[in-house]
């Protein structure tokens, strides 16, 4: 991505594409998106301009299901974005910003072979 997170970009609702995605990527999409049909529902993020985020999940019945949380810019790294969602922080490393495209890295895989 090369520079800091461009927060106008990111306040927006974005959905999972999970057919998009790579070894090293989830990649996300607006939520007006055409995206292909499928019989689930897609898990997201709602990033608003006041530091609010909700998380969107598949409940247990398949209902989305949504935790509110906070979020914020990384101070140590520009393309990080830090969020607290039901207590648990996370640092989401943003690889690609654009109006219809957010792709954040996957942390590196810890399984040993």
């Amino acid at each position: 991505m090369g520079g800091p997170v461009d927060t106008r970009l990111l306040c927006q609702s974005w959905l999972r594409s999970p057919q998009e995605d790579s070894d090293t990527e989830e990649v996300y999409r607006p939520a007006g998106f055409a995206f292909p049909r499928r019989e689930r529902s897609r898990a997201g993020y709602r990033f608003d301009a006041d530091g609010t985020v909700r998380r969107v999940g598949a409940g247990a019945t398949d209902v989305p299901e949504v935790t509110t949380g906070v979020w914020q810019v990384d101070d140590e790294d520009p393309q990080g974005v830090r969020i607290v969602v039901g207590g648990s922080p996370q640092l989401l490393e943003i690889a690609d910003l654009t109006p219809d495209r957010l792709a954040i890295r996957r942390p590196p895989s810890t399984d040993p072979g």
